[in-house]
């Protein structure tokens, strides 16, 4: 193992650290909205398997999400969203628009089941699109 690979260990954990708290703390964002406009007369259950974050299972009750973390519930979901800790962050900061549809065709997120609950889902909750450009200037 060269010395290089050493140095860049830590960063690469510190990171992965970053990413999975700021997933927990997007989770936590949903469990605490409540129900939104768009999904009072939704109810199913969506699984989120992120690649470093562990397995995130939403089940929203006419439209009131309750959020459990690397649950032992290994019942059928409507739908389950595979992808890594980053591009996970990107779709639900909706980084230059990206939404589920894109990430999808751009092969970043796969999903099975239900894609329109899995779309509901992340379009009520995901954050305001950000451009590549107001990060810069930010």
């Amino acid at each position: 193992m060269s010395n290089d690979n050493v140095r860049q260990a830590p960063q690469q954990v510190s990171e992965s650290a970053s990413a999975t708290k700021e997933i927990e703390e997007f989770f936590a964002r949903v469990a605490a909205g409540g129900v939104q406009p768009r999904m009072r007369s939704v109810t199913g259950v969506c699984q989120f398997d992120i690649e470093g974050a562990g397995r995130w299972r939403v089940t929203i009750n006419n439209g009131q999400p309750s959020i459990r973390h690397n649950p032992t519930d290994q019942s059928p979901a409507d739908c389950v969203v595979t992808a890594t800790a980053e591009d996970f962050l990107r779709l639900a900061h909706r980084e230059n628009y990206l939404n589920i549809s894109a990430g999808l065709l751009q092969g970043l997120i796969l999903v099975t089941g239900d894609l329109a609950f899995a779309a509901a889902v992340f379009g009520s909750y995901a954050a305001e699109p950000v451009s590549a450009t107001s990060e810069r200037q930010g």
